[in-house]
């Protein structure tokens, strides 16, 4: 038995050479999603999966000599070929065992298209929406926007955010702006219905302070979206702290992903890459704090914020300037048109 462990062993001198390879591969998961945790799951899970494609390439070369009696490319080719397969496969079992046992917080489609499917909620900021780069893509539905809504992580109480869509958010039932998230919770967006779950103790009740939300008692179909989707009409309310989109000024994107949407500013904002104000995660060339927005009777004060790639109103790269309505703001591949 000594002997063969020693001869495998010889034989995967490889084995550097497949960790750092599978290091490499499991890691990359977590940096193109922009996340730490994932990107250290896969780092281990590379080293794992490494050394085990490493040892079967070993076990490749011993079982080539012996079939072909021979040493050489024949040998060569069935040890490679193992290892790669075992690289594989490692990689992809130790980063579901990861994931699994790692994660606190996921979404589960129970309704839709590729039902049972789930996201783990690992990102400062959860995009769900029609876009494939959003974190959880929900095709098949012109009416749901590219970025319809998102889900952050608040001191352990995870929010859900409506990003001002047409259609609308809902939540258990109800049309939400922003709410607090329960384990159990069912999030309707078009015709797809997911299910928020967390891992031990850490779902909290909604407190008394959340926001007030409207609620949904009709069905309503929005014009030229018929045989599409049913999503529910708010109930008009006397209350007038359930307005809303209340008056001021509004960035409405007329370039990139978010094209169409509005983002009424209510207060003075900061923009960027991981700030849960507008959802620029998808953009590398916003930058992490980008920007700041302040209203001023009728006017937004604009400044950079030392971004990589500029701010730009009207074309032109400011540092700090007031912008009118009817002006043009760039942040990234977005442009916003400033309306009132």
């Amino acid at each position: 038995m000594i002997p063969v462990v020693g001869e495998i062993i010889d034989k995967a001198s490889v084995l550097p050479s497949y960790m750092i390879l599978g290091a490499i591969i499991g890691c990359s998961q977590g940096i193109v999603g922009s996340s730490l945790r994932r990107a250290r799951q896969g780092l281990i899970a590379g080293l794992v999966g490494g050394f085990v494609g490493g040892i079967g390439a070993g076990i490749g070369f011993i079982i080539g000599e012996a079939h072909w009696g021979q040493k050489g490319l024949d040998a060569g080719i069935l040890g490679r070929g193992l290892g790669l397969v075992l690289l594989g496969a490692g990689i992809g079992l130790m980063i579901g065992i990861a994931e699994s046992a790692g994660r606190k917080a996921w979404l589960r489609l129970v309704l839709g298209r590729n039902e049972g499917r789930e996201w783990a909620i690992d990102v400062p900021q959860l995009i769900l929406g029609r876009d494939e780069r959003a974190h959880v893509p929900l095709l098949g539905d012109a009416n749901v926007a590219p970025y319809h809504a998102t889900i952050e992580n608040r001191g352990g109480q995870y929010w859900l955010f409506d990003q001002n869509s047409p259609i609308g958010t809902g939540l258990n039932n109800q049309r939400i702006q922003q709410a607090p998230l329960q384990h159990g919770d069912r999030i309707q967006i078009g015709p797809h219905q997911l299910e928020f779950l967390m891992k031990g103790p850490q779902a909290r009740r909604i407190p008394a302070s959340a926001p007030v939300h409207v609620e949904f008692n009709q069905p309503h179909v929005p014009a030229g979206a018929a045989g599409q989707t049913t999503v529910m009409a708010p109930v008009q309310q006397s209350n007038p702290t359930t307005v809303m989109n209340p008056p001021g000024l509004t960035l409405v994107a007329t370039t990139g992903p978010l094209t169409g949407q509005r983002f009424p500013i209510q207060g003075a904002i900061e923009i960027g890459r991981e700030l849960p104000t507008l959802p620029m995660s998808f953009d590398s060339g916003v930058s992490r704090r980008h920007a700041s927005l302040i209203p001023q009777a009728g006017t937004l004060q604009i400044a950079d914020l030392g971004s990589t790639n500029g701010t730009l109103l009207n074309g032109n790269r400011v540092q700090s300037a007031l912008a009118q309505v009817g002006d043009t703001l760039q942040i990234g591949m977005t442009i916003f048109r400033i309306e009132s």
